[in-house]
């Protein structure tokens, strides 16, 4: 491993319409949790960010500054990881309970 990796084994999801906040109750968020396995020979450019439930495979090689979210990385790629459902989360905002004043 290169200098500043980060190695997350939970996460907030932020694709599937979800509230994002520690303060938000359980209900209306969603957290993805899962162990990180690097097999021998495999190797991580600096400031890589390794996401839960991701094996880096044997030998494999990933480069600086990339995102792994899933399994066996051969080499470096951009790609969209999703997009967030917005009428899914303005629904989710009309069921959440407003404080009183």
């Amino acid at each position: 491993m290169s200098t500043h990796c980060a190695f997350f084994t939970a996460i907030e999801d932020f694709i599937n319409p979800t509230l994002t906040s520690p303060s938000i109750n359980s209900d209306f968020s969603s957290i993805i949790a899962g162990d990180i396995k690097m097999e021998d020979a495999s190797k991580l450019g600096t400031s890589c960010v390794i996401l839960p439930n991701v094996n880096i495979g044997f030998g494999s090689s990933v480069s600086a500054c990339t995102i792994v979210s899933k399994d066996g990385p051969k080499s470096r790629h951009f790609k969209i990881y999703g997009y967030r459902d917005i009428e899914a989360i303005k629904n989710l905002i009309k069921k959440y309970p407003q404080t009183q004043k």
